[in-house]
């Protein structure tokens, strides 16, 4: 059995810059320095805000996020030090968490990168790459001590979590898509099992390398779940949302080949569905009752959301009749 990788050389608190990158975070600052370390902003996403933070001897990134009941930063380096000791290559390289007031500060190793383009065709060399990058991560999963994912343990945890987010907001055709997709829960599926999920939707948590390797950011809604999952999550963003569900047959296929098992295309199909009803739901509560967030994060993209919602309805339906 290979040696697992040995964890990052920065591994005490108080040899990191939280401080730094905290502040530099809260006074809106995009680079700052304060002795051996330089930072500078890197990235923005749905979440979190990403500092690139160097030294003469490392080279690390610094994710601010904010802290709430998903303990998000606990949970993303939770999943990256199981994706380390397992030796899955298109993880980043887990360091630490520091606490800083009302924020918390991840530290990983920098991955070099450009993120994938937000919307490639269905059948383009992306989707391969990035169906091989799940796969890597599902097949080399062990039933390590990790918590539940936030999202895709299973069809009916996908269920319960429109039923949580309908009690914040009033909204029948919210409601009556959730109810269609709780009939559609396939039953008898080929059974799967349970691994280390990413549970994320965003191409640009995808970052190819000058060696064209894939790496693969932002495990905080990570966890163990159902592999399906991810396959079928990926594809069912609202920036996908013109594309009928066989468009991603192939892809659904490809990644079921490379789990081992041709039936669990179906299961990721299954998983589609429910999640596009999902999306009803999590946009039209978006505008109704707005997940509270960092400050400064970019959610949802570029497009305005009642564009994306629009797309996604159109989807659900068709799916859902």
């Amino acid at each position: 059995m290979a040696r697992a990788r040995p964890l990052a050389r920065v591994a005490v608190a108080s040899t990191l810059p939280a401080g730094l990158v905290a502040r530099c975070y809260r006074e809106g600052k995009d680079e700052a320095a304060a002795g051996p370390w330089r930072i500078e902003e890197a990235a923005r996403g749905s979440n979190g805000i990403v500092f690139r933070v160097r030294s003469a001897s490392e080279d690390l990134a610094a994710k601010v996020s904010q802290v709430d009941g998903r303990a998000r930063a606990t949970r993303e380096l939770a999943a990256l030090k199981a994706g380390w000791e397992a030796r899955i290559a298109c993880m980043p390289r887990p360091v630490g968490v520091v606490r800083e007031g009302d924020v918390d500060v991840l530290f990983t190793g920098w991955s070099d990168g450009a993120p994938l383009e937000e919307s490639p065709p269905p059948g383009s060399e992306a989707w391969d790459e990035i169906v091989e990058a799940y796969a890597a991560v599902h097949r080399r999963s062990r039933s390590w001590a990790l918590r539940p994912a936030v999202l895709g343990v299973d069809l009916g945890q996908v269920v319960e979590d429109m039923r949580s987010r309908l009690e914040l907001f009033d909204d029948a055709v919210a409601s009556s898509f959730a109810t269609a997709a709780k009939r559609h829960v396939a039953r008898d599926l080929p059974p799967a099992r349970p691994t280390l999920v990413h549970c994320e939707a965003s191409l640009s948590n995808f970052l190819r390398g000058k060696d064209g390797e894939l790496t693969v950011v932002d495990w905080e809604n990570s966890g163990i779940g159902d592999p399906c999952f991810d396959a079928a999550n990926i594809v069912m963003a609202p920036q996908h949302a013109r594309h009928d569900l066989s468009s991603w047959d192939e892809l659904f296929s490809r990644h079921a080949r490379m789990l081992g098992d041709d039936r669990l295309a179906e299961r990721s199909r299954a998983h589609a569905v429910v999640m596009a009803a999902w999306w009803v739901v999590r946009l039209r509560q978006e505008l109704a009752a707005p997940t509270p967030r960092l400050r400064g994060v970019v959610p949802f993209g570029t497009a305005p959301l009642e564009e994306r919602l629009a797309r996604c309805e159109e989807r659900a339906a068709r799916l859902l009749q």
